[in-house]
């Protein structure tokens, strides 16, 4: 009897035990459900809010076209961007301002052969030049020819090494050269350190750019395409690009780079080392038409002169003649920069004022960059470990403006960096003095901007940046156009200023650092020799004649 009543007892406990957990599991799936419910109702309530990363409100007004880079991660739903294949694509709608408060998100469109966008192949040599017909013979991805020091390679660089934002601008480039450009980086620089690659399309009329360039770079990892409703020019481009960009370094690149293996990491490590360096690769030449690969020289710095005019110089700067230190490939600093290939801290450059809003040419913009860096508490160097080929050949981006607006721009940045040198330059430009004479430019704001940073005068960038450039003294008779009493005179007199010193040296070209120099019975250009002591075969006298010219005697 007491057997079966144990038997029994057993039987309920268990039953009870059932009971209790079946009533436990009910209630975790009715919790679920609940849950979900109240997260469908909260995400339909927001599902009405504009998107933020596909669409700025602030002025200018810009349009996102893909951002590949977060928007989906924002959203909370995973992408499988590294699981893609050649036959699927993620795009992005367009957006129109009219559909700013729809609802967005992105499209899988699959199956579709998307190796390059389609139509790409159609570019005319008439829009484009040579350039068009790279596409269907030369690979997006490519090694080129190793032109970096011996030197150079197998070098070790910092774990630590700041994040980047490269920022592209374009304004109607050959589809195939900005796609080479773009493979370029994502294939040499390092995943760790490229944070976000910045297209800011500069308001682009080309119909291959505004249809296919969207679908294509939609499934390009970390590549963010923006375009402008109207021109901005390079220098508000870039600007523009600056302000978008969350990395900790700026690298500004020209849309017809092609970078080296290993171009990166020895720019970052300068800026690393020091927040305050513009930094620039060395410069190498990609012939458009031929592909013939040409590496620059080393050393190789950018200079200007007189006219303000932007050159690159292969002869070694003062105090760089030891072979140690070409052999051991250290950067060295230059007075200016061309602004092709730019690395630079972020806060650094927001805080020198970013690109010159009011400065419309690009090759001006440069020199004004590169005073206002110098003089307000940074440097140029040119690291020459770092190598970044340019595709020459076919038209550029930009086209530089008229005669007139090119000397309002050079009487901008005479106005506001020269100080007393400025007349330097004026003597040398009459349609630039007399645009300042009739509505000199307000630089106002570049001026208070010296003071609050305490930037140093122009004297002290020409005695510590620039030592070499000689300072044309222009004493009263003494300087002028040379002409020949012979030969016609009528093919332009660009380059042939002629300045008489009281040293007796006659010296010529918009630098100043080539003479007149007779050493047989040739008369040749020369490098100066010391204006203290020149060289008796630069030594001139003159005298006048009753025509307004200068005679050699």
């Amino acid at each position: 009897m007491s057997l079966c009543i144990r038997a029994l007892f057993r039987r309920r406990t268990v039953c009870l035990w059932g009971l209790l957990l079946g009533f436990a599991a009910l209630s975790l799936t009715l919790t679920d459900l609940l849950n979900q419910s109240q997260y469908r109702d909260w995400t339909q309530g927001e599902s009405t809010a504009p998107v933020p990363p596909l669409r700025f409100a602030s002025p200018p007004e810009l349009e996102v076209m893909v951002d590949s880079r977060d928007a989906a991660s924002q959203r909370g739903v995973k992408v499988p961007l590294d699981s893609l294949q050649e036959d699927q694509l993620l795009s992005v709608p367009t957006l129109g301002a009219q559909h700013s408060t729809q609802k967005r998100s992105y499209k899988l469109l699959m199956p579709r052969a998307v190796k390059e966008p389609r139509g790409s192949a159609h570019v005319t040599h008439a829009q484009h030049g040579p350039q068009s017909a790279w596409r269907q013979s030369v690979p997006l991805r490519r090694s080129l020819p190793e032109s970096r020091a011996p030197g150079c390679l197998g070098g070790q660089y910092p774990q630590t090494l700041p994040s980047v934002s490269m920022v592209l601008c374009f304004r109607d480039p050959p589809l195939s050269s900005l796609l080479q450009t773009v493979h370029s980086v994502l294939h040499t620089a390092p995943p760790l350190l490229l944070q976000e690659v910045l297209l800011l399309d500069d308001h682009s009329h080309s119909g291959e750019l505004r249809r296919a360039l969207p679908q294509y770079v939609s499934h390009l990892r970390g590549v963010r395409l923006i375009r402008s409703p109207r021109p901005l020019g390079p220098g508000r481009c870039r600007s523009l690009g600056a302000s978008r960009a969350t990395g900790d370094v700026l690298v500004f690149m020209d849309p017809r780079s092609e970078p080296h293996t290993g171009w990166l990491e020895p720019l970052l490590e300068r800026v690393a080392q020091d927040r305050t360096l513009v930094v620039s690769p060395l410069l190498d030449v990609l012939d458009a038409q031929s592909r013939k690969y040409s590496a620059s020289p080393w050393p190789l710095r950018g200079v200007w002169d007189w006219r303000l005019d932007f050159h690159w110089d292969p002869s070694s700067p003062p105090n760089c003649g030891s072979t140690m230190l070409l052999q051991l490939c250290v950067p060295f600093r230059s007075p200016a920069l061309g602004g092709e290939v730019l690395a630079v801290d972020r806060l650094f450059f927001n805080r020198l004022g970013a690109y010159d809003p009011g400065t419309v040419a690009w090759s001006l913009q440069q020199v004004e960059l590169s005073f206002r860096v110098w003089s307000c508490g940074g440097a140029l160097e040119v690291v020459p470990c770092s190598r970044v080929a340019l595709r020459r050949g076919h038209s550029a981006l930009y086209e530089e403006p008229d005669p007139e607006q090119l000397q309002q721009d050079r009487v901008r940045v005479a106005e506001a960096w020269m100080g007393p040198y400025k007349e330097v330059f004026y003597r040398r430009s009459t349609l630039a003095h007399s645009i300042r004479q009739v509505e000199a430019p307000n630089v106002t704001a570049w001026l208070q901007m010296q003071k609050t940073l305490g930037c140093k005068d122009f004297s002290w960038y020409l005695s510590s940046v620039s030592p070499d450039l000689h300072v044309p003294q222009d004493l009263p008779g003494l300087s002028g156009e040379v002409l020949h009493s012979i030969m016609s005179n009528q093919t332009g007199t660009h380059d042939r200023l002629l300045t008489h010193y009281s040293s007796g040296q006659m010296r010529w070209g918009p630098r100043a650092d080539l003479c007149l120099d007779l050493p047989s019975h040739h008369l040749l250009l020369s490098p100066c020799g010391t204006q203290t002591a020149p060289p008796a075969s630069q030594h001139w006298s003159y005298r006048k004649v009753w025509r307004p010219s200068v005679q050699v005697d």
